[in-house]
């Protein structure tokens, strides 16, 4: 493996932890907003289709 080929892959290693490590931050105010989403899109469906049988159903 050549010293330039080493480089670019350490490259895009840090670029990708750093874009999953932000990622994850946004992840963190998302994800209320996620689950809401998710909850209303749900709800409207049949038990059986999502598999969340929650009190209700």
């Amino acid at each position: 493996m050549s010293i330039t080929r080493l480089k670019e892959t350490q490259a895009w290693i840090r670029k990708t932890t750093k874009t999953l490590y932000w990622t994850i931050l946004d992840l963190e105010y998302l994800l209320p907003v996620l689950v809401v989403v998710f909850t209303l899109v749900t709800v409207d469906m049949p038990c059986p289709t999502h598999g969340l049988c929650l009190a209700g159903g």
